[in-house]
């Protein structure tokens, strides 16, 4: 069975308290973000597949999924994005009837779900609807819900956990940027849409980055420096500059000090108003762990 694992939290505890307030965008009026734990923004989105049919009903839950390589061996994500059908039942092993079962019309991906649904059974399942139409019963542990909330700051102490919500929480239709890519190991593998770009100040990070991916856009950009105008150029010139479908990842060396995170975070509030947020930053995840958030 395939698990999320979320960080042991025992061991962080508070080093370092920022020099101001948590950071809210200055000039947008009207909007205030929400502060969330990784561990806790996680733990909350699982919870809405055991209640299908009271999701909110602004818009269908969207889902990735998990594809099993084998026993012993670690899950796959797909590129994917089902859907989650709001009628759901409780599944059994097995197909509804209606299910379409020509091969052909199956990716890649539907036929590792189904052949790996035939061979278990006895596990919970909720319908999902590929792009196309078909649907699955899939088992719930190989569903990673993708949030429907807006203005949200999630912070993760861990790069695993940092990295895997960059992924699934990036839809298809939607604009992902890194600052502080390194060698752009995170933007690199956010796999469901060709919109994105990494962002660093070192041309040694970046060299490496566009040998790991060379097709991915790259900038050479110190954020804590430039100009709100040079900043706000960068994303109409890759074509980002719809704030309600940008995502942003925020990793400038997970463990620099608290107010450069700070400092970072309070500019992408300022001058994007993307839609999410998500941070590396063990010691940003303290200070919310303190406060109960």
């Amino acid at each position: 069975m395939t698990t999320i694992m979320h960080s042991p939290l025992s061991h962080l505890s508070v080093l370092q308290k920022p020099s101001k307030a948590l950071p809210q965008p200055a000039e947008a009026e009207g909007i205030s973000y929400k502060y969330h734990r990784y561990d806790e923004f996680s733990s909350s989105l699982q919870s809405q597949l055991g209640f299908p049919t009271l999701l909110p009903p602004k818009s269908p839950l969207m889902c990735r999924l998990l594809l099993s390589k084998g026993k012993n061996k670690t899950a796959q994500l797909s590129p994917h994005t089902v859907t989650l059908i709001k009628d759901n039942e409780e599944k059994s092993a097995g197909f509804d009837a209606d299910e379409k079962e020509d091969d052909g019309e199956r990716t890649e991906d539907e036929n590792k779900i189904r052949a790996n649904s035939k061979n278990k059974g006895g596990d919970r399942r909720l319908t999902v609807q590929y792009p196309k139409g078909s649907t699955y019963n899939v088992k719930v542990d190989k569903l990673l819900p993708i949030t429907q909330e807006d203005h949200l700051i999630i912070v993760s102490p861990e790069t695993t956990d940092y990295r895997r919500l960059c992924i699934v929480q990036t839809p298809k239709d939607h604009s992902f940027v890194e600052i502080g890519c390194d060698f752009a190991l995170t933007v690199g593998n956010v796999n469901a849409t060709e919109k994105k770009l990494g962002i660093d100040k070192s041309p040694s990070s970046l060299e490496i980055a566009r040998k790991n991916f060379p097709a991915l856009d790259l900038e050479e950009v110190d954020f804590l420096t430039e100009s709100r105008e040079s900043l706000m150029n960068i994303l109409e010139r890759y074509g980002m500059n719809d704030c309600n479908k940008l995502i942003v990842g925020i990793d400038i060396n997970g463990n620099r000090e608290l107010d450069a995170v700070v400092e970072c975070l309070q500019r992408v509030l300022d001058f994007w108003h993307p839609r999410l947020v998500i941070v590396k930053s063990r010691a940003l995840f303290g200070v919310l762990l303190e406060q109960g958030k």
